[in-house]
């Protein structure tokens, strides 16, 4: 089984604007309202591609409510931990002749629903796969991440980024995944030219990271797993928002590795998806991944 974590979860407003007037009134060529946060968009898009998984975390209040029902509706089991107080955020993700996105901050969440959490985790099967996703809400320490690998034992993938991810590197989670700029602002440079994307990589693993997975938008994603360094350029599309596209392509590799225990064709999967959802309005869905999957580029090894 496939769990996600979301302790920040969302709803998130898409607004599509042929422009934005700012100090002016706006009106909207478009606007939906849909279940978001990191780990929320992995669960979402696993279930698009029909693997079943356990989406976790925090929620609070009436938008908690609200969210939690949207993705049981799409097949998604739930089992958040319920705040006595505040609501879950509600992000705004305006789409135009630019991406803008301005996310809330979230409830508080205290120290005994952390507790919760890391009880929940520590019940999880040496089979299980588990995905930490996204920013800590208040009352979440730097440490949250690697108290989260420690209490389950299983294999991880942590898509965050900072001091979070840092600290989490103590535990040797199974795979990280930056995306390129977050990891430039780790190592403090750069990285124009993929050879300094696999140096910072390489980095990574030398801090504790078992295999470092790195998006880089159009350009695909590298993967560095033990002595095996694979690139996987992005198939061909017609890019409408990356909103999303990351946490797809940790969706994509976290189901490859589930069904096929393979590296190559998890990283072929995860791709496919993040350039689906790229290419899509909102989360890809089967069609999408199946269509970029038909046209996916020879992986190489660097």
């Amino acid at each position: 089984m496939i769990y996600t974590v979301t302790c920040n979860p969302a709803l998130d407003l898409a607004v599509r604007l042929d422009g934005l007037k700012i100090g002016g009134l706006n009106r909207t060529a478009e606007a939906t309202l849909v279940a978001g946060g990191k780990g929320v968009n992995v669960s979402r898009v696993l279930g698009a591609l029909g693997e079943r998984n356990v989406a976790l975390g925090f929620v609070a209040g009436s938008n908690g409510v609200m969210l939690e029902s949207a993705l049981q509706q799409m097949g998604v089991v739930t089992e958040f931990i319920r705040l006595p107080e505040g609501q879950a955020r509600i992000n705004v993700k305006l789409y135009g002749e630019n991406e803008t996105e301005l996310n809330a901050p979230g409830p508080a969440v205290s120290h005994q629903q952390v507790e919760g959490l890391l009880c929940e985790l520590s019940r999880l099967n040496k089979d299980d796969l588990l995905c930490l996703c996204g920013s800590l809400p208040p009352g979440m320490d730097v440490d949250s991440y690697a108290r989260m690998l420690a209490a389950s034992g299983v294999r991880a993938i942590v898509d965050t980024a900072g001091e979070a991810l840092l600290r989490a590197l103590g535990e040797k989670p199974w795979l990280v995944k930056p995306n390129r700029e977050e990891l430039a602002a780790l190592v403090g440079r750069e990285l124009p030219m993929l050879a300094d994307v696999i140096e910072a990589a390489q980095w990574l693993r030398s801090k504790g990271a078992q295999n470092v997975l790195v998006s880089m938008g159009k350009d695909g994603a590298l993967l560095c797993a033990g002595e095996k360094r694979m690139y996987q350029p992005a198939p061909e599309g017609e890019v409408i928002g990356t909103v999303g596209a990351g946490d797809s392509l940790v969706a994509g590799f976290a189901a490859g590795w589930q069904r096929y225990g393979d590296m190559a064709q998890a990283l072929r999967l995860g791709v496919a998806c993040g350039s689906a959802t790229a290419c899509a309005e909102g989360l890809a869905d089967a069609a999408g991944i199946g269509t970029m999957l038909a046209k996916m580029p020879e992986m190489t090894e660097v």
